[in-house]
């Protein structure tokens, strides 16, 4: 009996350190998320855009409200309100890219989550692909060591609301 509970505790223990270094290894958690519209791309970005269109697409999301506009979109802030397992949370998003039909970029605030999402468009037979690049940070060490370890999480997280987006488009 000796012997197994030796084993267990050298398993925990060698566990505890694996998560632990985690955090040291990887300061941020990155993946790529993407979806094809059959849809020209001038009308996907406008869409995609669109304030007014967002909680059609993503049902969590229950209000936007911007709260600092820019004539060149780059700087504009919105504060979004997001149900979350039946929380509220209120984030934070700035534009901190914007080209129009090629590109948006978004960082997110919410609280020790700090996250960068820039969607690529491209075109191709009248076919519009959007590519998300996310990439998540945190500002405790604690949860630098949670999020690789749920990076398959966010990945399905954020791959809902394109899908979402592609059938609304494509009705």
């Amino acid at each position: 009996m000796n012997k197994i509970l030796k084993i267990a505790l050298k398993f925990v223990g060698i566990a505890i350190i694996v998560f632990f270094v985690t955090g040291i290894i990887f300061d941020q958690t990155t993946y790529t998320n993407s979806i094809t519209v059959n849809k020209p791309i001038t009308e996907v970005f406008e869409k995609f855009t669109n304030v007014n269109l967002l909680k059609e697409w993503n049902p969590k999301l229950k209000s936007v409200k911007i709260s600092k506009e820019t004539p060149n979109k780059v700087g504009t802030v919105y504060e979004k309100e997001i149900e979350n397992n039946g929380r509220f949370l209120i984030i934070t998003e700035e534009i901190k890219a914007y080209v129009p039909n090629q590109k948006i970029t978004y960082f997110l605030d919410a609280n020790i989550t700090l996250k960068t999402d820039s969607y690529q468009f491209s075109e191709k037979d009248g076919k519009t692909t959007i590519t998300k690049n996310s990439i998540i940070e945190s500002g405790a060490y604690i949860m630098d060591c949670i999020y690789p370890w749920m990076k398959g999480t966010f990945k399905k997280m954020d791959q809902a609301p394109l899908d979402n987006f592609k059938v609304m488009l494509e009705k």
